[in-house]
């Protein structure tokens, strides 16, 4: 059995936990009971036991087809546990993530980037993706990009030969080709066919935050937006940013 991390509501020394599996069922870590009057009125197999949790953490469970607030551990769990494959949809022309910020603005200044820091820096993510091709999972990211390409979409294409090292499959798509796709507002990531994970951006490429959905109809759209552009977008070997 598979965990993916849904939330949890800390509180001094402890974690409630919800968990969702692979088999359709949820997993949650909470307060053993005890109390001699409340397990009186139910009826507890051996195999069985009984928790208890927070309130709090039921804001956690996946709801049909509504939007859901996740948080970035969450979208990242996803990331690292999709059972089959995983697309990803990047429309923006500048990106500003805490986690490249540095390695930008020194490629920007006309540095050089240290080798050996740039290989710890990709090690986690050639890490994850080693298990991935391991397991025969696959991992799609489609790039649409407004030519001419900003400084950052330059130093982004860059970096993609390190993506497809690892594993991934990333195709490009000038914008002025994408004007008959109906896409999207905003990015994406798209887990099995089944669960899809919003990013929201400030105007300047700040993470806002996530929202996640399973309701079919959203599902279904981001699906037909993605294969549509991915069809006519350009295979990284093959693309050079004007």
């Amino acid at each position: 059995m598979r965990l993916r991390f849904l939330g949890k509501d800390s509180t001094p020394g402890d974690s409630p936990t919800l968990y969702e599996t692979d088999r359709n069922t949820f997993v949650i870590q909470g307060w053993k009971v005890t109390d001699t009057a409340a397990l009186s009125q139910m009826k507890i197999p051996d195999y069985e036991t009984c928790i208890e949790v927070p309130k709090g953490l039921m804001r956690y469970l996946p709801e049909g087809g509504s939007m859901k607030t996740i948080m970035a551990e969450q979208r990242n769990d996803l990331i690292a546990t999709f059972k089959r494959d995983a697309i990803h949809l990047e429309m923006r022309d500048i990106y500003a993530t805490d986690i490249e910020r540095d390695r930008f603005r020194k490629w920007l200044d006309g540095e050089t980037l240290n080798p050996a820091d740039e290989a710890e820096w990709w090690r986690p993510w050639h890490t994850m993706m080693r298990r991935n091709m391991d397991a025969s999972k696959t991992m799609r990211r489609l790039r649409i990009v407004s030519e001419p390409v900003t400084d950052y979409i330059r130093f982004e294409w860059l970096d993609t030969e390190q993506l497809v090292k690892a594993g991934e499959d990333v195709r490009w798509l000038p914008r002025r080709h994408a004007s008959t796709l109906l896409l999207p507002g905003n990015d994406f990531w798209m887990f099995d066919d089944e669960t899809v994970a919003f990013t929201y951006f400030s105007g300047d490429g700040v993470i806002l935050g996530y929202e996640l959905t399973t309701a079919p109809d959203v599902v279904r759209q981001c699906k037909t937006a993605f294969d549509a552009g991915w069809s006519i977008a350009i295979p990284h070997s093959e693309y050079t940013p004007s």
